[in-house]
């Protein structure tokens, strides 16, 4: 799971990720670089199918580009109500300072 200071999109089919080193999304994007990204879209689920590069680091971050390489939209014609994943934030002011530190990142990286 990637938070929402994790990501930027470079375009419509890049994004560039900062993650923690250790994180096990980090070590697993950079052995295999698939990735698949699903989100809620018009009543229904959007699923993008990614393949990412590791490019650098940067402290206890590693840097990484991902391609679009597939996009799947699923919408259902009967009445359905989705729930996606949500997060409380303990110390929003800190973790928004954290992400707006690391978007910039992100941006001064591409």
């Amino acid at each position: 799971m990637l938070s929402a200071g994790e990501m930027l999109a470079l375009d419509a089919s890049e994004i560039a990720m900062l993650l923690y080193e250790g994180s096990n999304t980090s070590r697993n994007l950079a052995r295999d670089g698939r990735l698949t990204l699903t989100l809620p879209l018009d009543h229904g689920l959007c699923e993008m199918r990614l393949r990412a590069t590791a490019k650098k680091q940067e402290g206890r971050h590693r840097y990484f580009t991902a391609v679009v390489e597939d996009v799947r939209q699923h919408r259902s014609t009967t009445p359905m109500s989705f729930q996606a994943v949500t997060f409380r934030l303990h110390d929003p002011t800190a973790v928004l300072a954290r992400w707006s530190r690391q978007i910039e990142m992100l941006q001064g990286l591409k």
